[in-house]
């Protein structure tokens, strides 16, 4: 399928079963009853955007959440939004749908006045394609070094390396 057939749109109310079937078995953290009822509450009240990349038949090929109050405090502090839970279903992947959907949220933090937009990467080999990608679109470490649950990794602290372990990143918006 050609990225140009790649729709993106909000978030629906319709769409909250169909996530959680999609990401069922797929991301662990996400795997709870409630999560995508509680994003579309979230997006409801304009706190964290969820967007959705869509075919020509609707189905979910991924999406995106786009938070105007992250809680890693280097972000809320500077009002710089977060790009976050980027997901591809796994047949789609290396099609260009996660930049498309990363350039959705860009675009967005722009037309909302930043000049910054910040994204948070994993440490595990797991992201090592997310670790790459992030960089050749422009995106740079914050400079505070790890965090473990958005909170910054002090010297000589034993942490897991989980998915809540991150590197956060920012990109300057032109």
């Amino acid at each position: 399928m050609p990225i140009s057939d790649v729709k993106i749109r909000a978030l629906q109310p319709e769409d909250v079963p169909r996530l959680t079937a999609l990401t069922q078995g797929e991301v662990s953290e996400l795997n709870t009853p409630t999560y995508f009822t509680q994003c579309f509450e979230a997006h409801q009240a304009q706190e964290r955007l969820m967007f959705l990349a869509v075919d020509d038949e609707n189905s979910i090929l991924g999406y995106v959440q786009y938070n105007r109050f992250p809680l890693y405090a280097a972000f809320r502090n500077h009002a710089i939004p977060e790009i976050q839970d980027l997901y591809v279903t796994p047949q789609m992947r290396r099609q260009g749908i996660a930049k498309k959907l990363i350039n959705h949220c860009e675009n967005l933090a722009r037309q909302e006045g930043h000049k910054l937009i910040g994204i948070g990467v994993g440490l595990t080999k797991s992201y090592g394609t997310a670790q790459i990608l992030y960089n050749q679109l422009g995106y740079h470490p914050d400079g505070a070094g790890l965090v473990y649950n958005r909170t910054p990794v002090a010297k000589g602290t034993q942490v897991f390396a989980d998915d809540n372990l991150c590197l956060m990143m920012i990109k300057h918006l032109d």
